[in-house]
């Protein structure tokens, strides 16, 4: 193996070892600790989580020439496969709609038609998993008229559970 596979594998496991001890200072943060540091820590791993978004996509753009179609194992580690990317843009969603609710979804194993809503057809084809609740604000509607809270809960003190908040951070430059 020469020395910039070695590097390149090194690093990796410095970086999921570090991502491991991070995880354990984050489950170990005292309270009080002054928030403006935090925040700071915050921001800087944020910024670690965008940028090994785009090392690791470098390193799929150098690694898929070499990989051919279908699977690979690596022993002790899985199976990889090469999939190759398609970006489609300036849809016709008119003429797709049109198409969609015109379709049928036939069962391959009994032939038969799977009935289906025209919304059950627009979900399915569309990548609508979660409505957008700013939008749904917007517009005067209350999303949690329409949708349970999946809270999470941890054992207290007294060991019985108690509902720990959820939150998310924007960072406004």
């Amino acid at each position: 193996m020469n020395d910039d596979k070695r590097d390149l594998y090194g690093h990796a496991e410095t970086l999921h070892d570090t991502v491991n001890r991070l995880d354990d200072d984050v489950r170990a943060l005292p309270d009080d600790t002054p928030l403006e540091t935090d925040l700071i820590a915050w921001a800087v791993i944020e910024e670690c989580r965008r940028n090994l978004a785009v090392v690791a996509q470098d390193l799929t753009n150098r690694i898929a020439p070499r990989l051919d179609y279908g699977p690979v194992v690596v022993d002790g580690v899985g199976t990889f496969e090469k999939h190759k990317k398609t970006t489609r843009v300036k849809w016709s969603k008119d003429a797709l709609l049109s198409a969609v609710l015109d379709s049928i979804l036939v069962d391959k194993t009994s032939g038969e038609i799977i009935p289906e809503t025209p919304l059950e057809k627009v979900m399915g084809c569309w990548n609508l998993g979660v409505p957008r609740t700013g939008w749904l604000k917007s517009r005067g509607l209350d999303p949690d008229q329409f949708s349970e809270i999946n809270e999470k809960f941890e054992m207290g003190p007294d060991g019985k559970p108690v509902i720990v908040p959820q939150y998310s951070i924007e960072f406004l430059k």
